[in-house]
């Protein structure tokens, strides 16, 4: 959900963006919008330069496995890591941890108020799945009024 929200915000920003993923995606998930244009083919990004990758969802960066991804990319982007674990390792340039939120997509939907970038209906779909998955159907301790 995250990946997707994220692709989502570039896509209404109007900025370029890859989106990579280390782990396959579940086939439940196939309904997310944009989940097609998520590979799992890191050799995409051999020698580009990027300004930014964003790092969603992951306590820390072996979680993600992205060393080798980093190694191919030209330069250094800055790295943003979102995340709400409490064993968040703040492993980025910049990191914007809340592990007080139930999940990644609350934080990112607290973030696009905040900087009142509109959710659109594609958007809002990858924002609550995130939710609904890690706050167990609104079931779980996680849950929160915020959420």
């Amino acid at each position: 959900g995250a990946i997707t929200a994220l692709i989502g915000v570039a896509r209404y920003l109007q900025k370029p963006y890859t989106a990579v993923t280390i782990q396959p995606i579940h086939p439940r998930f196939s309904y997310l919008p944009y989940v097609e244009e998520i590979t799992r083919d890191q050799s995409v990004v051999r020698d580009e330069s990027y300004d930014v990758a964003i790092i969603p969802d992951a306590g820390d960066v072996r979680y993600t496995g992205t060393a080798s991804l980093f190694q191919l990319l030209r330069g250094r982007p800055t790295l943003i890591n979102i995340d709400h674990h409490v064993t968040n390792e703040h492993y980025g340039d910049i990191n914007v941890v809340d592990s007080n939120a139930s999940s990644t997509t609350e934080l990112l939907t607290t973030i696009l108020r905040h900087h009142e970038v509109p959710v659109t209906p594609r958007m809002a779909t990858s924002l609550l799945t995130g939710i609904v998955t890690d706050t167990g159907n609104f079931s779980n301790p996680a849950t929160t009024e915020s959420s």
